[in-house]
C-alpha cells in the first residue's frame, strides 16, 4: 500500500524528455499543494457552514475528482490536460478561501495573487483566460440569480459577489502579465540557447579545420607535430611510424589535372584509414606524403601492419583499375631514445623505398 502511495505522489519520468519532465515536476508540486487544500477545505468549511454541510460537501467532492482525475492524467503523460484540470481546482479553492474570508482585503489575497503568477508560469494563455473567463461566468450568473432576488446558498453571502468580480478581473490581469512575461522570457531564453548551440558548432568547425586536412579528412600536420610533441615528452615506449609518399602524383597532376590528383590523395587517405586502428594518428603531413603515428606498438606489430598496408594496396590495384594507388612506404620503430629520431628514421626509409622503386630494384621498408 505505502508503495503505491508513494508511486502515486511522486513525479512520472519520462525518458529522453527533459522539458515534459520539469513539466511534471512543477505540475507534480502543485497537485500536492493542491490536495492538502482540498484537505483543509474539507475540514474547515464544511463543519463551519452547519447549514450548507450538503452544499460545501458537494464542492469538495467535486473538487476531489478534479484532483484523481488530474493526477491520472498527468502519470499517463498528459501533461497539459491533467495540469490544466490542477490549475482549475486549485484556483477555485483559493477564490474560494479568498471569497469566503473577505475578499481583496483579506491576508488569503495573497495566496491568490501567488496562485495565479503560479498559473501565469505553468499554463498557456489559452487555458488559463478559460479558467479565467469561466470564473468571471460563475461570477456573472451568481449576480444575476442575486438580483432577481433568487435564494443563494448561505455560503454566497461572505462577500460582495461585484467585490468577488474586481478581485477575479485583477487575478486574471495578474496571470495575464506573468504569462505574457513568461513566454518573452522563455523565447529569449530559446534564442540564447539557439546562438549558444551555434557559437558551439561553430568552434567545433573551427577545432575541426585546426587539426584536420580539408582535402581528405585525415589529421593534418599541425595536430601530427602536436601528438610527436606529446609523445615526445611523455616518453610512452614503443613508439612507431610509417611514412607514406604517393608515387607519381605529380605525372597525374600535370597529364590529367588537379582534379584526378586530388581524388588519389583522397583514395589513398580511405584506403590508410580502413587500415590502421582507430588510436592510430593518420595525418596527411605535405602535399603527397602522409604520416601514421602508431602508439603503443612494437616493431613486430608494426611489421604486419605494413604488410596489411601492402596486401590492401594489390586489392585496391584489382578493384580500381583506373584509380591504382602506388605507394613508397618507410618505418621505424622507437623502443627508447627520442621520438623525433626514430620519426626521420621512417622518412629516410621511405625516401629509399622510392629510390628503389624508380629503378625498380627491392627495398624492405622496414630494415
Amino acid at each position: 500500500m505505502l508503495t503505491h502511495i508513494k508511486q502515486w505522489l511522486e513525479p512520472p519520468h519520462f525518458e529522453g524528455d527533459e522539458e515534459k519532465n520539469r513539466v511534471a515536476r512543477l505540475m507534480n508540486t502543485l497537485g500536492l499543494y493542491f490536495a492538502l487544500l482540498l484537505a483543509a477545505a474539507a475540514a474547515i468549511f464544511i463543519p463551519f457552514f452547519a447549514t450548507d454541510k450538503i452544499a460545501a460537501g458537494i464542492i469538495i467532492a467535486i473538487l476531489t475528482m478534479l484532483y484523481i482525475v488530474s493526477r491520472y492524467l498527468v502519470n499517463r503523460g498528459q501533461l497539459k490536460l491533467g495540469g490544466s484540470i490542477i490549475v482549475f481546482g486549485a484556483w477555485a479553492i483559493f477564490q474560494g478561501m479568498a471569497f469566503f474570508s473577505g475578499g481583496v482585503n483579506s491576508p488569503v489575497s495573497i495566496t491568490v495573487v501567488a496562485m495565479s503568477i503560479i498559473i501565469g508560469l505553468l499554463i498557456d494563455i489559452t487555458v488559463g483566460s478559460v479558467i479565467v473567463l469561466l470564473s468571471i461566468l460563475v461570477e456573472l450568473g451568481l449576480a444575476i440569480l442575486q438580483t432577481n432576488q433568487y435564494p443563494l446558498p448561505q455560503i454566497l453571502h461572505f462577500t460582495p459577489l461585484a467585490t468577488w468580480f474586481w478581485f477575479t478581473l485583477a487575478l486574471g490581469f495578474v496571470y495575464g502579465t506573468v504569462n505574457v512575461v513568461t513566454r518573452n522570457l522563455q523565447s529569449a531564453l530559446n534564442s540564447a540557447h539557439k546562438e549558444n548551440e551555434r557559437r558551439k558548432n561553430l568552434e567545433d568547425q573551427l577545432r575541426y579545420q585546426s587539426s584536420h586536412d580539408v582535402l581528405t579528412g585525415i589529421y593534418n600536420r599541425l595536430f601530427f607535430s602536436a601528438e610527436l610533441e606529446r609523445l615526445e615528452r611523455s616518453r610512452e615506449f614503443p613508439i612507431s611510424f610509417v611514412i607514406v609518399d604517393v608515387d607519381g602524383l605529380k605525372i597525374i597532376n600535370d597529364t590529367q589535372g588537379h582534379t584526378k590528383g586530388d581524388e588519389l590523395l583522397q583514395h589513398t587517405a580511405s584506403v590508410l584509414r580502413s587500415v590502421f586502428r582507430d588510436g592510430d594518428v593518420v595525418a596527411r603531413i605535405g602535399g603527397d606524403e602522409f604520416a601514421v603515428l602508431l602508439p603503443a606498438t612494437d616493431s613486430a606489430t608494426m611489421e604486419q601492419i605494413v604488410s596489411r598496408v601492402k596486401e590492401r594496396l594489390v586489392e585496391e590495384i584489382f578493384k580500381h583499375p583506373d584509380m591504382s594507388v602506388k605507394l613508397s612506404l618507410g618505418a621505424s620503430t622507437a623502443e627508447k631514445g627520442t621520438v623525433v629520431e626514430s620519426f626521420k628514421l621512417a622518412d629516410q626509409r621511405m625516401y629509399a623505398d622510392k629510390a628503389a622503386h624508380k629503378s625498380n630494384k627491392s627495398y624492405s621498408s622496414t630494415s
